[in-house]
């Protein structure tokens, strides 16, 4: 009781603080995200009981669970498992507006939709578009992230899946997904967030799978399949947004690390190519001290090796660019 008593009065002092600094202070500071800044408005839904279920069912029977079954028994029902998750948040506010009503609202990807009459001309012209303010441009969330992005919604569209429901539901199966790579060899390499038992220093973790599911005992500092790079700073939240298996085995992840992106680079044994970034750290954090946030969406490796990460940046004025 004491340790979750303090809990709330240390959340409730940091939004007190951030609400203080982002509205009253002379040197505002940049935290758009809700709740702080967002319409307060608790309610429930069809979706609530459903998403305390899946809670529960999680905390209670997930431990034994993952000592117990194989690898890819335990993948399937991960996956079940988010969607089900993902499902019950959005029947919070109902069938129409949590599913459906998501993407299309003035700033979604359906919006666009209808104005790509021809696939080719719409890659090939992509980019003359992504500046907001001008005759022609993309909504937010078309200019801000990568062509194939659209693309997605358009080949739904052709092959008879546009609608707001079928668009819906893809999005919700495909987000349930974490990156996956497989190697030439068959074996399978994972990587998500590594969140320590003990509230310390998140990081970013890979795991890799032989051909048969089981753990991969040539990876790994024990030799367990596993390997994590820890970031120094307790509050770093590092979210796998990519993942490249590079020529010789080495292992390439695209992060989100809060409001920059990050690259990772793990040697085929799973240590830290320490080759890799400035300092031989095996880190590269891309900051941008004049706009307020670098988010990496995607990342991908030429055949010459070279690395391109994609993203967006929200800038000065608030407007959005590509990166």
């Amino acid at each position: 009781m004491v340790a979750a008593a303090v809990a709330l009065a240390l959340v409730a002092a940091a939004s007190v603080v951030i609400v203080w600094l982002h509205w009253y202070s002379e040197q505002r500071i940049f935290a758009w995200s809700p709740p702080l800044f967002g319409v307060w408005h608790p309610h429930t839904g069809v979706g609530t009981p459903l998403a305390i279920a899946v809670a529960a069912a999680v905390v209670l029977a997930g431990p034994a669970l993952a000592a117990r079954w194989s690898w890819r028994r335990l993948c399937l029902a991960g996956y079940v498992t988010t969607v089900a998750w993902s499902l019950s948040l959005a029947l919070v506010d109902g069938w129409t507006r949590g599913v459906p009503g998501r993407l299309t609202a003035g700033d979604e990807y359906l919006v666009d939709v209808p104005r790509v009459t021809s696939i080719p001309a719409m890659l090939r012209e992509f980019t003359t578009h992504i500046i907001s303010g001008r005759p022609g441009s993309w909504i937010t969330q078309v200019s801000g992230h990568p062509p194939g992005a659209l693309l997605v919604f358009v080949l739904l569209d052709r092959i008879g899946l546009g609608s707001p429901v079928a668009a819906g539901l893809v999005c919700v199966a495909v987000g349930g997904l974490t990156a996956v790579a497989v190697q030439a060899d068959g074996k399978v390499v994972v990587s998500g967030t590594s969140e320590p038992r003990n509230w310390g220093a998140a990081g970013v973790a890979v795991a890799r799978y032989n051909a048969d599911g089981t753990p991969d005992a040539t990876f790994g500092p024990n030799h367990d399949g596993k390997a994590v790079f820890p970031f120094a700073q307790s509050w770093a939240t590092p979210e796998t947004q990519g993942l490249a298996i590079l020529p010789g085995g080495k292992i390439l992840v695209g992060l989100r690390v809060n409001y920059d992106f990050a690259l990772v680079r793990f040697n085929a044994d799973g240590s830290l190519d320490e080759t890799f970034g400035p300092g031989d750290t095996g880190f590269v954090r891309v900051r941008d001290t004049a706009g307020f946030a670098n988010i990496l969406t995607d990342l991908a490796v030429r055949p010459d090796g070279r690395i391109v990460a994609a993203g967006w940046k929200y800038t000065q004025g608030d407007g959005k660019d590509a990166l």
